[in-house]
């Protein structure tokens, strides 16, 4: 079947490829203008789109919703997060979410690596009901369970939960891994699974390679470590459905009295903060950041600088473009005294200019592929 217009299209192509290789010049300096200006759109967007848009790749992550602790005198101060004890007694009160979980971040931990070198690893505490609440399916095994966040560990031994990028990296991603036994910290654990690559934790830029329970803190530091009013769990709630972020807000300003007031040690009482504290509810379909508040406002005003970058250089490609035309005046003047029309000399331009796409698609897949090598696993 012969496809209209098809063999005209080829000649096109061939003779704006061959156009193209003759001016050296000029193709390296539009695919260059096109890097330019695409490239820092891709730059700065990725970064937006880490911070704002990318949704988390787990059950309906629209009813996902952070609690925060926020001080109305400086905004733009980093977030505070929770102690361990008010997630649970906002879990116990609640009548806004269905479940409020609790993931403290940075946590470090000694593993010996592949060639048995003790290292300094990067783990997160949860609690028991942290992966539930998410949905997130395991890879292999299972995923940490309430019954494996108890005082003093449960009677089979502490359980934790590998990252794909460790069991892969590390251990060469043997399949067996579940249900064998590590040292982390000098302390004995099981392996009771491994996440799936698309899971990387609910910390923008923070990818844990090993997961525990929360109170193996206390076998980490000491019993005292998870008894303190430490506020550095962010709590990540799901909405029971029908429930709005405010009808969820209304709900958190009883929270100052009924969950902070109680837990803080009456030493801290007096502290500015303590007196001007606030509970708020803030959407969690992207994970949260200690970033966000202090980096989202220049980097959207740094999406609309780069955008302007972007139109100058469009505006530079298409003042090339017009120029080489001009050159080519002898040129068309030959091809429609021979019999060319000028649809057919119009068209034949503009196929020589969609031949500059292939500059434009590997201006758009370097920063992107860049960024992928850059990734943590």
């Amino acid at each position: 079947m012969k496809i209209p217009g098809f063999k005209d299209l080829m000649q096109d192509l061939s003779f704006a490829v061959r156009q193209l290789r003759k001016s050296p010049a000029f193709t390296i300096t539009a695919v260059l203008t096109l890097a330019l200006g695409i490239g820092a759109n891709t730059a700065i967007f990725s970064l937006l789109y880490a911070l704002m848009l990318r949704s988390l790749p787990v059950s309906h992550p629209e009813q996902l919703a952070r609690i925060r602790i926020s001080d109305p005198a400086d905004p733009q101060a980093n977030d505070v997060g929770l102690s361990w004890q008010m997630i649970d007694m906002i879990r116990a009160t609640s009548h806004t979410f269905s479940d409020v979980s609790g993931w403290s971040g940075h946590t470090s931990i000694f593993m010996k690596d592949e060639q048995g070198t003790l290292r300094l690893w990067e783990g997160e505490l949860v609690t028991g009901n942290a992966f539930g609440l998410m949905g997130v399916k395991p890879l292999l095994g299972r995923l940490i369970l309430p019954s494996d966040d108890v005082q003093g560990g449960p009677p089979q031994g502490w359980a934790v939960v590998m990252s794909y990028g460790l069991w892969n990296d590390q251990y060469k991603g043997d399949r067996g891994i579940v249900g064998k036994q590590i040292t982390v910290s000098d302390i004995p654990v099981t392996v009771v699974g491994v996440l799936p690559p698309t899971f990387d934790g609910v910390e923008v830029g923070f990818s844990p390679k090993l997961y525990m329970p929360n109170h193996f803190l206390a076998a980490l530091y000491g019993q005292g470590a998870i008894d303190g009013p430490n506020l550095n769990y962010a709590a990540m709630g799901r909405l029971k459905p029908g429930v709005s972020l405010a009808q969820a807000n209304a709900e958190a300003a009883t929270y100052k009295k009924a969950v902070f007031d109680p837990v803080v040690p009456p030493r801290f009482a007096a502290l500015p903060f303590v007196k001007r504290a606030v509970f708020q509810v803030q959407p969690g379909r992207s994970g949260f950041s200690f970033l966000r508040q202090q980096f989202v406002t220049p980097l959207l005003m740094m999406q609309g600088l780069v955008g302007v970058v972007l139109l100058l250089c469009c505006v530079n490609l298409a003042g090339l473009l017009l120029a080489r035309t001009y050159g080519r005046q002898h040129e068309f003047a030959v091809r429609a005294a021979i019999g060319a029309g000028r649809w057919r000399l119009m068209r034949q331009y503009l196929r020589a200019s969609c031949s500059l796409w292939p500059g434009q698609c590997l201006a758009c897949c370097l920063p992107g592929l860049q960024a992928a090598r850059l990734s943590p696993s």
